[in-house]
């Protein structure tokens, strides 16, 4: 304090036990303070008090926030002080008492509406507690009136448990004429509680008055409250998402796990299927052989009997003989291509253009004697050339055709073959009037 009142500059040690110039102060060294802040009181130039807190529990306790406002409470403490200077000055100036009166009203006057201006609730009160006087803002807080003040229909206004605090601090300003702003929690007249910050100091004019300053809390233990619910909020959802992750961890080691008994699975039947695709080739490439030689036998005999018997054979006949052996032929190609289909595990066929009119032609030559029996119609536009297999297009035709033909109401068969370019692809559809497929096979066959 001797440095502050000599320098009039104020002192703030946030942590007084690692950076503390005045270490080697007997008064430092008793108390062993953790922070300390110590402001001059200055009104007009001259220094009138000092302003000296401290606290022996915490370090950082004077945040920005608590120094403005004991700032702010240094500014008002001045004031008061010159109006207790006041009061001294007018009982020392007997001889001009009428005009130190005046004088007297006049400065009553201007620190009213000081004081009255003052966002800071200001009371004046007596040893006991009693209060006697206090500005608009001190009112509001409580929820009284002036009137309730001056008739003094004030209650209690310290909270049950604040009280020893309060006992605490009239000791203290006995012993050093202020206290420790400290929080406290005034009861309203309507009996709800509000958080205040308290700071008193005892009045030199007048000895048995003490100024309190008091600063609403609420709108602080709000954020307060409302930072330490988003602070639990916050780890309420780390929590969450942490047990989500770990979660998804256990999920994603099974699907790993699951993934490589997939693999295992999957590389076992891959080898069978090659061993089956072997024998399948090998059972193919036999089949396809001894088929082949009825099949050239088939065909040899009847070009055969139409050479010899020509001229005994009508036109009829010719033609039966014709459909026989292209059928052979076909039959041998069909046999062919299941042989290279057979490989196709090792040796895959790359896709070639194809005549689809040409596939659809060879598809309905395939199935004429179905054709002729169910006295069918087939109509076929003239069809585009696309890349693919021309055996699994004719195949397709095939079975289309021949399900037309298979699955039909009671009048012949009708049956379309056309194409329709849509967006640089080309639709072919084959359309009969047959039953149709029921709704319960659509997934299965659209």
């Amino acid at each position: 304090m001797n440095h502050v009142r000599r320098t009039q500059e104020k002192v703030l040690l946030t942590d007084a036990t690692t950076q503390n110039p005045f270490a080697d102060d007997p008064y430092f060294t008793r108390q062993q303070p953790k922070s300390l802040f110590c402001l001059p009181i200055i009104r007009q130039a001259t220094l009138t008090g000092l302003l000296y807190l401290e606290n022996n529990l915490v370090t950082h306790a004077f945040t920005p926030d608590r120094v403005a406002a004991m700032e702010l409470l240094a500014s008002q403490a001045a004031i008061s002080l010159e109006n207790a200077q006041l009061y001294d000055d007018l009982q020392q100036e007997n001889r001009e008492r009428k005009r130190a009166k005046e004088a007297l009203r006049e400065r009553e006057a201007r620190i009213r509406r000081l004081v009255d201006s003052n966002i800071i609730g200001i009371a004046f009160s007596d040893l006991h507690g009693g209060v006697v006087d206090a500005n608009e803002a001190f009112l509001q807080i409580l929820g009284y009136s002036r009137q309730d003040l001056l008739s003094g229909k004030v209650r209690a206004l310290t909270a049950p448990e604040y009280i020893a605090a309060n006992i605490r601090g009239d000791e203290q300003i006995m012993q050093t004429g202020v206290v420790t702003p400290f929080e406290s929690e005034f009861i309203r007249k309507n009996g709800s509680r509000v958080p205040v910050m308290v700071g008193i100091a005892l009045l030199e004019g007048s000895p048995q008055q003490v100024i309190s300053f008091v600063l609403d809390l609420t709108e602080l233990k709000r954020a307060e409250e409302a930072l330490r619910k988003a602070h639990e909020e916050l780890e309420r959802r780390v929590q969450e998402r942490t047990s989500e992750l770990q979660q998804s961890n256990r999920q994603l080691k099974s699907e790993v796990m699951e993934r490589k008994r997939a693999e295992a699975v999957l590389g076992q039947r891959s080898q069978e299927l090659a061993r089956s695709n072997a024998e399948l080739e090998q059972m193919a490439y036999v089949a396809s052989h001894d088929l082949q030689e009825p099949l050239r036998m088939v065909a040899s005999y009847m070009e055969l009997l139409e050479q010899r018997y020509a001229d005994r054979l009508d036109t009829n006949a010719h033609e039966f003989i014709g459909f026989a052996v292209e059928g052979a032929k076909r039959m041998k190609a069909l046999i062919q291509d299941l042989l290279a289909y057979s490989r196709v595990g090792t040796h895959v066929k790359p896709f070639q253009p194809i005549d689809c009119t040409a596939a659809a032609e060879m598809a309905i030559s395939s199935v004429r004697l179905a054709i002729t029996e169910s006295r069918a119609h087939v109509r076929c536009d003239p069809l585009p050339t696309v890349m693919g297999d021309a055996v699994q297009m004719t195949q397709l035709f095939q079975n289309l055709i021949d399900n037309a033909i298979k699955f039909q109401r009671e009048h012949s068969p009708e049956i379309y073959i056309h194409a329709e370019l849509e967006d640089g692809f080309w639709r072919l559809s084959v359309q009969d009037n047959g039953i149709g497929i029921g709704p319960e096979y659509f997934e299965r066959y659209l």
